[in-house]
């Protein structure tokens, strides 16, 4: 890409220059390009060109006017060689490929995001493979690599191991020393997953592993397809969305999770978005599920934030609803295992208090009951007389009695041998 911060240095005045530096009037250029004296600025590039021009001049032995045709028919075509090579370093270059991708995603059609806000084109993360311009040569697992290095500004970068049977054979300088906290693990991924031009260059294309090539680059990145591979359209992915990220990154997302619009969700959901955002969570408005306003959830439910949590929920605060402490619930219910619950007899409890008086918590089942006789038990607590055997009793007649033989009415006994049965005398 060219600079604009100067006029260009034409190689063909450079060589003109260069060449009829004695002719004349002794005018030159300036090495902003215009006409000055003396011609010294033309720099390395024009001096060397000079040199071959006089000496294609000295051997075709032709007259002054001959020769200056010659000297400017010569210097159009290194110009024009120059102007190709100039634009083939301008797309090489990591910075003009991402303005140059950038400029093609804005031409892309306007997508909306389910509250209206623009949707950016999904984009690679950063320091992606193509970014870094990484290349690849196999290797062994005790391979030694030929060390790559940057200087980095006396912080030198040094990539000399074998990764997952590759050698790092090249990497932009520039781009891998502007983020050195994140370059080394983008390079192991890289590595990792496998750099490519095409399908055929990833080691599980039979699998349906593809190649991600962005925008303007020469190579990409082999990708799963799966949840969360990278993507830029949603034929990236593999029977799964291509969701833009929060930071404006393109990850495949099941059905009805992460979602910019309603159609990234299942039937009977949406995408909850707050103010501003394009990114949000898919939600179906019932007991327990995310909210971000009332009109997320279902009518007669609340949009609350439970106890001390950190995203709001749809909640009726009756039975059934989300919760961390009882006054997540309605006055009377209790919460239980992250449930609100009405403490009846079979609803479930953890202790006494998670059950509404007279009745108990049975520890074994870990659900409230009359403690009645039969009724399952551990210890007396759970029971109105005592528990005996593992079921509550009352020391009546038929009642069982405890293993030490206590525990009948007055009149009655619990038998030194055969069944633990309270009975009479």
């Amino acid at each position: 890409m060219r600079t604009m911060s100067k006029p260009r240095l034409s190689v063909r005045a450079l060589l003109v220059a260069a060449l009829c530096a004695g002719c004349g009037g002794g005018s030159g250029l300036k090495s902003d390009g215009s006409a000055g004296a003396g011609g010294t600025d033309a720099g390395a590039a024009g001096t060397g060109a000079g040199a071959a021009g006089q000496s294609g001049a000295a051997g075709a032995h032709a007259d002054a006017s001959d020769t200056t045709t010659a000297i400017h028919d010569a210097a159009a075509t290194i110009d024009d060689a120059a102007d190709g090579a100039e634009d083939s370093i301008a797309r090489s270059d990591g910075t003009d490929r991402a303005n140059d991708a950038s400029d093609a995603r804005v031409e892309a059609p306007l997508r909306l995001a389910a509250n209206g806000v623009p949707i950016p084109p999904p984009a690679l993360a950063k320091n992606d493979c193509a970014e870094l311009r990484v290349q690849s040569v196999a290797c062994s697992l005790n391979d030694e690599c030929a060390p790559v290095s940057c200087d980095c500004g006396g912080s030198p970068l040094v990539f000399d191991q074998c990764i997952s049977g590759s050698c790092l054979a090249g990497i932009s300088c520039s781009a891998a020393c502007a983020t050195q906290s994140d370059v080394v693990s983008s390079v192991f991924g890289c590595l990792t997953n496998g750099v490519c031009k095409s399908a055929s260059d990833c080691p599980q294309a039979a699998d349906g592993e593809a190649c991600l090539v962005p925008p303007n680059a020469a190579i990409g990145e082999c990708v799963t397809r799966d949840a969360n591979s990278p993507c830029l359209a949603d034929a990236d992915c593999r029977s799964l969305e291509c969701v833009v990220t929060a930071d404006g990154v393109g990850l495949c997302s099941p059905r009805n999770e992460l979602c910019n619009t309603d159609a990234h969700c299942a039937p009977g959901s949406h995408c909850a978005l707050a103010p501003g955002a394009f990114t949000g969570q898919c939600t179906n408005g019932m007991n327990g599920s995310l909210c971000l306003t009332p009109s997320d959830c279902k009518p007669s439910l609340e949009c609350t934030v439970i106890s001390q949590g950190q995203s709001a929920e749809c909640t009726s605060r009756g039975v059934g609803a989300p919760c961390l402490v009882g006054t997540d619930c309605k006055s009377g219910d209790f919460c239980v295992n992250g449930t609100c619950d009405a403490g009846a007899v079979g609803d479930p409890c953890s202790s006494k208090s998670q059950c509404h008086v007279p009745l108990f918590c049975s520890v074994s089942i870990q659900s409230c009951s009359q403690g009645a006789l039969g009724d399952l038990c551990v210890t007396d607590s759970e029971c109105q007389g005592f528990c005996a055997g593992g079921t509550c009793s009352d020391g009546k007649s038929g009642s069982p009695c405890r293993g030490d033989h206590s525990g009948c009415v007055a009149g009655l006994h619990c038998p030194s041998t055969g069944p633990l049965i309270c009975v009479g005398p």
